[in-house]
């Protein structure tokens, strides 16, 4: 194959500024853009939730990469400048400021955006956590040991927050619709000992319930408490808004591209002949488990970076991986194997709820799917070569 003339990464993200180092670093020596809605150099974003909010890090000590690097490597950087349409037949990239960036090969790396609800995002005392801006004006709020912050939203993300919180002398409120924190995706078992933890360590949880209605003087001014469904009032300083993310592939609905939930891909992660995606904004055919994914997860954005510049340059091998992803909660650490989609199938590995440590299995018709370590990390590692062999089509 020969070598394109121009290849452009749009969205200067994990995936983004990782898929073109990989480029280089596998000899590909002609022209290299990476766009970036953002102005702040490429930046990895678990730590947003942990260290950036306690003051541990900086946002320079966030950077993902040397920023001498991208000069060193000749790798263009066109930062704060949003793509806002794709040209497939015309190879072309439209921006936010007009210009039309032409390429050979393109890599969306687009990544997700903060679910929000409309009805309190006008409000100056209501965050998400996703960008660097993000996170330095919720480490002001942290800053005050006083505050009363709330929560909307028990996943990883609002569990996370709330034990960094906790952790800071924060007083906190975590709000869902679910029975337990992160029940919905890891079941009822490990959502009653998260249950458990985060009571032990001060959080006023309120499961089970909605949030009707924000209290406040004026729309748009500051939210003093939320109205819950089940009639109880949760009083509050500040509130953070942690219920999920959605692929940012608005600006591709022009393009032709598939879209479902991500840009959807084969194999290869490729779109079209000569587009690639990878990261959030991916949704690709994984052949282990025989069906098409998106992984939100910090490990995915870097092996499928490196996946994508492989095949971008000649290569034709499937991208499998084995998914992988872990939550830091106090002193607990959980990490996941492989993909829980049935949590009504679940044996004990090793160990027992009442343990420390202990690993579960996930099943899906009677095959081994995915397994969680609570504590047990090696236990866990050991289980995925059977992981592997169970699955159906690679």
């Amino acid at each position: 194959m020969n070598e394109p003339e121009r290849v452009v990464v749009v969205g200067a993200s994990a995936a983004g500024a990782g898929a073109a180092h990989a480029l280089r670093s596998a000899g590909y020596g002609s022209a290299l853009v990476l766009v970036g809605e953002e102005s702040d150099l490429p930046y990895d974003r678990p730590p947003l939730s942990k260290q950036a909010l306690l003051g541990q890090w900086e946002p320079e000590s966030l950077q993902l990469f040397d920023p001498a690097g991208y000069d060193r490597m000749g790798i263009e950087l066109m930062l704060g400048r949003r793509a806002v349409q794709l040209d497939v037949a015309m190879r072309a990239l439209h921006l936010s400021d007009g210009e039309r960036l032409t390429f050979d090969r393109l890599i969306i790396a687009t990544g997700s955006s903060a679910r929000s609800l409309p009805w309190l995002s006008s409000s100056p005392n209501v965050h998400s956590v996703r960008t660097i801006q993000d996170a330095m004006k919720l480490r002001k709020v942290f800053e005050s040991k006083n505050t009363r912050l709330a929560i909307i939203g028990a996943g990883f993300v609002g569990t996370e927050l709330a034990a960094t919180a906790r952790t800071s002398g924060l007083t906190v409120s975590l709000i869902d619709a679910a029975p337990n924190p992160l029940e919905t995706r890891l079941g009822p078992a490990v959502g009653r000992l998260l249950t458990k933890l985060h009571r032990a360590h001060g959080v006023d949880l309120r499961m089970g319930v909605s949030v009707e209605a924000p209290v406040r003087s004026e729309p748009g001014e500051r939210v003093s408490a939320l109205r819950l469904s089940d009639g109880s009032t949760v009083e509050c300083d500040a509130v953070v808004v942690a219920i999920g993310a959605i692929p940012n592939v608005d600006w591709l609905k022009s393009s032709g591209l598939q879209l479902g939930n991500g840009v959807q891909c084969d194999e290869c992660c490729r779109a079209v002949d000569g587009i690639y995606a990878a990261g959030d904004v991916a949704e690709w055919f994984h052949p282990g488990y025989g069906r098409r994914m998106r992984i939100e997860h910090r490990t995915n954005a870097a092996e499928q970076a490196l996946a994508v510049a492989t095949n971008m340059l000649g290569g034709s091998v499937p991208y499998a991986p084995m998914p992988f992803f872990w939550s830091d909660q106090y002193e607990t650490k959980l990490q996941m194997f492989g993909m829980v989609s049935r949590t009504d199938q679940v044996r004990m590995l090793y160990g027992t709820l009442d343990d420390p440590c202990f690993v579960l299995g996930f099943y899906e018709d009677d095959s081994l799917s995915g397994v969680l370590s609570w504590g047990a990390p090696k236990q866990a590692r050991q289980l995925i070569p059977v992981l592997r062999s169970h699955w159906k089509n690679f």
